[in-house]
C-alpha cells in the first residue's frame, strides 16, 4: 500500500495494492496514477499470519515496514532543475531533493513585503504609504522636474523674484551658472514669496520644491533668470545637502545633477560629528541630464547635536562627501519639568519658572529611601540632571522643596532594557 494523497493514511481508493496469501516470495510492479504530484510518498508492507493485516493498527504475529517513496512527474523533477512554485514572492525556483519546488523569498529592504508586492522594494515601507496613487511608496517617491505650475519667478532690476507656490512645505534656493549657493529660503510653511536683490548680471538656477505636510513630495522645478541679458551655460556638477529640523524630526534633502554617473547614496550619521555609521541607503534615479532633489526623514534623534552627511557612489565605485549638517535638539525649558519620563540613564528636571529661588530636589525610591539629592542655591534656566544609571527598573519619585512655595512632587519610571 502507498499514501498517493500523502494524508497520513492508505484508505483512499486505490492506495491498496495487493492483498493475497502465500508462503513464497511475492514479486510485483507499482503502476503511479497520473494525478499523483511529485514528492516523497510512504509506502507500507504489513504481514499477518493467518489473517489480512490492517494498514493502521496492532496485531499479533505479523510484521509491518515502511519505506519512502520518491514520485516524480514525466521525468522532469531532477534536483536543481527550473520549476515554478506559484508564488510571486519567490525567485530562482528549483526543485529540491524530494521533489518539491522551492523558490528564493525575495525582501530586500527587510520590511516583510515581499519584493513584488512592495511600492518601495529597497526601503523599509511596512505601512505602504503612498500619498500620490502613483503605485510608488512615498519613502521611494522622488518629485519629477515640473508640475509646479502655478509659481512664477522673475528677474529684474537685480532682483530674482518667486512666488505662486500653494503647498504646506516649501523650499527656494538660488545658485550662480555654476552651482555655488547664494540664497536659501529655509523651510517655508506660510508660502511666503521670495525677493533675492543686489544681484549682478548673470545667470541663475532656482530651485523650488514643494512638500505636503507629511514631507510627501508634490513638486520640484528648476528656473533658470537672466539678469542683463546672456546665454545660461551651466556649470559642471553640484551637490547640494541641507538637513532640516521638523519637530522631533530631521528631514534631508539634497540635490545633484549628476545622475547619469551615479548609482546611490549612503546617509551617514554622527553624534559627535567624528563617529559615523551607516543609516540608509538610497539608489539613484539614474537619469542622463538635470538635476534632481532626494528627501528622507529620520525619526530616530537623539537631544543635542545630530550630525549628518550624505556619501554619494558612482558607478565606477568612486564617491563623493557632501557638507556635513547638524543639527541639535535642546530641551524644551518651557515645557518640560521632568524629561524624559520613562528615563533609562539620565533625567532633567526643570525649575526655570522659579528663578532665583532657592531648592533641594531628593530621588525617592518605592519603599521611600532618599538615594539622591541637589542642593540649588538660585535656580536659573540651566535644567538639573541626575544620573539614573546604577538605580534598578521601577517607579521612583523627585520630591522638590522650594523655598516660598509648596513642596511637590513628581512620579518617574526608570526602565531597562
Amino acid at each position: 500500500m502507498i499514501d498517493f494523497t500523502a494524508d497520513g493514511d492508505f484508505n483512499d481508493p486505490g492506495e491498496v495494492l495487493f492483498t493475497g496469501a502465500s508462503n513464497t516470495t511475492i514479486n510485483d510492479q507499482i503502476t503511479i496514477p497520473a494525478d499523483v504530484a511529485a514528492g516523497t510518498r510512504i509506502l507500507r508492507i504489513a504481514m499477518q499470519y493467518n489473517a489480512d493485516p490492517p494498514s493502521c493498527g496492532e496485531f499479533q504475529y505479523g510484521e509491518v515496514e515502511d519505506y519512502t517513496v520518491i514520485v516524480s512527474v514525466d521525468n522532469q523533477c531532477s534536483v536543481g532543475s527550473p520549476c515554478n512554485d506559484g508564488n510571486v514572492c519567490t525567485t530562482n525556483d528549483q526543485y529540491d531533493e524530494d521533489c518539491n519546488c522551492i523558490g528564493n523569498y525575495q525582501d530586500s529592504d527587510n520590511d516583510g513585503i515581499c519584493d513584488a508586492q512592495d511600492n518601495c522594494p529597497d526601503i523599509a515601507n511596512q505601512n505602504q504609504a503612498d500619498a500620490d496613487g502613483d503605485g510608488i511608496g512615498d519613502a521611494c517617491d522622488e518629485p519629477t522636474t515640473g508640475g509646479c505650475g502655478d509659481i512664477t519667478v522673475t528677474a529684474s532690476a537685480g532682483a530674482i523674484s518667486v512666488s505662486g507656490y500653494s503647498d504646506p512645505i516649501v523650499f527656494v534656493k538660488v545658485y550662480d551658472s555654476n552651482w555655488s549657493p547664494i540664497f536659501d529660503s529655509g523651510m517655508l510653511t506660510n508660502n511666503e514669496p521670495q525677493t533675492i536683490p543686489d544681484l549682478p548680471n548673470g545667470s541663475y538656477i532656482v530651485a523650488v520644491q514643494t512638500y505636503d505636510a507629511g514631507f510627501g513630495p508634490i513638486c520640484n522645478e528648476l528656473f533658470y533668470p537672466s539678469l542683463g541679458g546672456g546665454n545660461f551655460i551651466a556649470g559642471e556638477s553640484i551637490f547640494d545637502f541641507q538637513a532640516y529640523k521638523n519637530g522631533r524630526t530631521v528631514q534631508l534633502l539634497w540635490m545633484t545633477n549628476t545622475e547619469r554617473i551615479n548609482d546611490y547614496f549612503i546617509i551617514e550619521k554622527s553624534y559627535d560629528g567624528n563617529n559615523f555609521e551607516e543609516v540608509a541607503h538610497v539608489n539613484s534615479l539614474r537619469s542622463s541630464s538635470g538635476a534632481f532633489n532626494y528627501t528622507r526623514g529620520d525619526d530616530n534623534t537623539k537631544l543635542g547635536d545630530n550630525f549628518y552627511r550624505i556619501k554619494k557612489v558612482h558607478e565606477d565605485g568612486s564617491f563623493t562627501y557632501s557638507t556635513l549638517q547638524r543639527v541639535n535638539f535642546a530641551i524644551d525649558l518651557d515645557a518640560t519639568a521632568i524629561f524624559p519620563n520613562p528615563a533609562t540613564d539620565e533625567v532633567f528636571v526643570n525649575l526655570s519658572v522659579f528663578e532665583g529661588r532657592s531648592a533641594e530636589i531628593s530621588l525617592i525610591t518605592p519603599l521611600g529611601q532618599m538615594i539622591d539629592s541637589k542642593q540649588i542655591n538660585e535656580i536659573g534656566n540651566e535644567v538639573i540632571r541626575f544620573d539614573l544609571s546604577k538605580y534598578p527598573a521601577g517607579i521612583y519619585t523627585i520630591y522638590v522643596n522650594l523655598e516660598g512655595r509648596r513642596n511637590f512632587a513628581k512620579t518617574l519610571v526608570i526602565t531597562r532594557l
